[in-house]
């Protein structure tokens, strides 16, 4: 039996689409949309820390 929960898991998630064409033609792997995420949230958890000062 398949539940909604099934596909959750601890690791984290892995988009492997290129979302950045001219960083693609020099560096595939950070032009990945799993590398802009990563990006994100690295500049969301910087904003949140520095913001709880």
């Amino acid at each position: 039996r398949y539940t909604a929960a099934d596909h959750l898991s601890k690791d984290p998630e892995t988009a492997s689409w290129i979302v950045d064409l001219d960083l693609a033609i020099t560096d595939s792997v950070r032009a990945q949309g799993g590398k802009l995420a990563e990006l994100f949230e690295k500049m969301d958890l910087k904003d949140s820390s520095e913001s709880d000062t």
